[in-house]
């Protein structure tokens, strides 16, 4: 049981995961910080994270780094231990301007992890098209284009 975690910066976010563990981004500058995972399993994953999202079902976690001008998307499964690239890319700019700032309060009410986690999905440009992709969690397939769009949700049934 966690009975209190120290938070150095007050631009602080946190999620509860399926198995307990809390995901905390602590911003060390506007965008950027580090992500860390506390409880059952403590885990500094990324110095320059910019969001993560929780997979309830499979107690994953993916999230994305900033690179230069592009970024990283990778995830990190809580059983194995195990961090996956999973794609890069540009964000949109609708993403960065509507979700990036309150990634915390969409990752209550958008599903953006498949129903079985074997996917994930990425608004933004990869490679010279733009649009909404689907990323293969298991970093094994290339992306998928699926549509010219800024949003989408997987039905979480």
């Amino acid at each position: 049981m966690i009975e209190s975690i120290d938070l150095d910066s007050q631009n602080t976010s946190f999620s509860i995961g399926g198995s307990g563990n809390i995901a905390i981004l602590e911003r060390t500058n506007e965008l950027a910080g580090t992500l860390s995972v506390v409880g059952n399993v403590d885990a500094e994953l990324s110095s320059q994270a910019l969001w993560f999202f929780w997979n309830h079902q499979r107690d994953a976690l993916v999230w994305m780094e900033q690179a230069g001008e592009t970024i990283n998307l990778q995830t990190w499964d809580l059983a194995s231990g195990e961090t996956v690239a999973i794609g890069e890319g540009q964000l949109s700019r609708y993403w960065l301007q509507t979700y990036l700032q309150f990634f915390d309060q969409y990752s209550l009410s958008h599903s953006w992890w498949s129903p079985d986690g074997s996917s994930f999905l990425f608004f933004g440009t990869i490679g010279d098209r733009s649009g909404v992709w689907l990323l293969d969690t298991g970093g094994q397939g290339d992306p998928t284009f699926l549509i010219e769009g800024s949003e989408a949700a997987f039905d979480p049934r």
